[in-house]
């Protein structure tokens, strides 16, 4: 019996553990050709041309520019060598003609000297000759006379020098002996300069001592100046004014010599009572520091005599 023919059944399914994957070793060119061929993605491979055709372009592009630019450097250091070396060589040039130049003076210095020299040598000879000619014995013999007469004064003329060369040591010890001396007498001389000058000190203290003296002697004058105002007061006279000062009396006592009084000053009123003949009444005035004085020298039946005084200096 024929048994009709079945599909084939599918075989057992694969594990999916990435361990049991195959490694895919293709490239993205190769990927992307596939994908091509299997008709999907057809953009991809220009793309990925096209970028990397861009990308070499532009590394060309920068190699070209930095080249340039390396170029135009080494042509600029090219130049400043050149310039230099044309420099160097313009100084070599110099120095030599410098060289010649003081080789050719010295030389020219040295012809000079060595004809001065000659020139001088020939007429020193040339005088030597013409004194030996006209020289005879005569005046040989002279001329040595001469020569032993400047000897014996050479040698007296030692001899006053060692005399003189003595006598100047004795001075130069009286000059240190009396530069010791002016010493001690400087020393003499300081020390009564200083004393002279303790006494000047003392001598301006003083003064300023009685010029203190004197100015508070003069003060104390000043201050002991008053002025005096001689007055007669009645007992019906009332107040009367005295500088800025009013009195009036108010009671006599003709047999005791003794009186009753009132002061006005600086709106106050002082009553003084059975006061003394020639008793003095002080009062302070605003104003002075020193008290005024009214003192009454005679009592008569209702009258009085006497004075007021008051400093001449104010505050």
């Amino acid at each position: 019996m024929n048994q009709p023919n079945l599909p084939p059944q599918p075989g057992p399914a694969k594990p999916a553990d990435p361990m049991f994957k195959t490694l895919d070793k293709t490239g993205p060119l190769e990927k992307a050709a596939r994908a091509t061929k299997q008709g999907g993605g057809g953009w991809i491979l220009p793309t990925i041309l096209g970028v990397c055709i861009l990308g070499l372009l532009g590394f060309c592009i920068y190699l070209a520019v930095d080249s340039g630019n390396q170029a135009e450097e080494l042509q600029a250091l090219n130049k400043e060598l050149d310039s230099s070396a044309n420099r160097i060589g313009e100084l070599e040039e110099k120095l030599y003609k410098t060289e010649n130049l003081l080789s050719q003076k010295i030389q020219s210095a040295n012809q000079e000297l060595s004809n001065l020299q000659e020139q001088h040598s020939a007429a020193v000879q040339s005088m030597q000759r013409v004194m030996t000619q006209k020289a005879d014995k005569t005046e040989v013999t002279s001329v040595e006379r001469k020569a032993d007469n400047i000897k014996n004064d050479v040698g007296a003329l030692k001899d006053n020098i060692q005399t003189v060369d003595s006598s100047v040591k004795q001075v130069d010890t009286k000059v240190v002996d009396l530069g010791v001396k002016v010493d001690e007498q400087g020393k003499t001389i300081e020390e009564q300069r200083k004393m002279i000058e303790q006494n000047v000190h003392n001598i301006n203290a003083t003064a300023d001592m009685l010029n203190s003296t004197r100015d508070s002697l003069s003060s104390l004058k000043t201050s002991l100046d008053r002025e005096y105002f001689v007055f007669q007061l009645h007992k019906k006279s009332g107040i009367i004014r005295l500088t800025d000062v009013g009195v009036r009396l108010a009671k006599t006592k003709h047999k005791e010599q003794r009186y009753d009084i009132e002061i006005f000053y600086d709106d106050q009123k002082l009553k003084k009572k059975s006061v003394s003949a020639n008793e003095p009444i002080y009062f302070m005035k605003m104003g002075y520091k020193k008290p005024y004085e009214v003192v009454i020298t005679k009592v008569i039946s209702d009258q009085v005599n006497g004075y007021l005084s008051k400093p001449k200096v104010t505050d």
